[in-house]
C-alpha cells in the first residue's frame, strides 16, 4: 500500500526551512564581517551535506518521478552559494521551499493540476 501523504510532514518542513534559515543568516553574518569569502564555502559545504542527508532519510529522491527539478533546484542554490557575495542571499531558504513545493504537489491533486497548467505549452484565450 502506497503513502498518499507527503514525504515531508509539517514538522519536517518548518525545521528544514528553519535550518536553511540559519545557514543564510550565518552566510550573511559572515559576509558582512568580510571573512565569508573565506568561510561561507564551509559553511556552503555543510548546508550541501546537511540537506542531501537529511532529504535522503527522508525518502526523497532527486532521480526518481519529478526528482528532475529537485536536482536543478538543488543544483542551481549550491552553485549560487558557492559563489563569494552571492551567498548572501537566501539560496538554501529558495531551495528548500521549491523542494517542499515539490513534494506537496506531487502528492496533493489541485497542486498538482496548477502545477500542471503552469508548465503547459498552452495559452489562455484573451477575452
Amino acid at each position: 500500500m502506497e503513502k498518499t501523504g507527503s514525504k515531508i510532514g509539517p514538522v519536517n518542513a518548518v525545521l528544514l526551512i528553519l535550518a536553511a534559515l540559519f545557514f543564510d543568516g550565518i552566510q550573511v553574518f559572515l559576509t558582512f564581517l568580510i571573512i565569508g569569502v573565506v568561510l561561507n564555502l564551509i559553511v556552503s559545504l555543510m548546508a550541501i551535506a546537511t540537506f542531501y542527508l537529511w532529504l535522503k532519510l527522508l525518502g526523497i529522491s532527486y532521480w526518481e518521478g519529478n526528482g528532475t527539478r529537485k536536482l536543478l533546484a538543488f543544483m542551481g542554490s549550491s552553485f549560487v552559494e558557492i559563489i563569494p557575495i552571492f551567498n548572501a542571499f537566501l539560496g538554501w531558504t529558495v531551495f528548500v521551499g521549491l523542494i517542499i513545493l515539490f513534494e506537496y504537489a506531487e502528492r496533493i491533486p489541485v497542486l498538482g493540476k496548477v502545477a500542471a497548467l503552469t508548465s503547459s505549452k498552452t495559452t489562455v484565450p484573451s477575452i
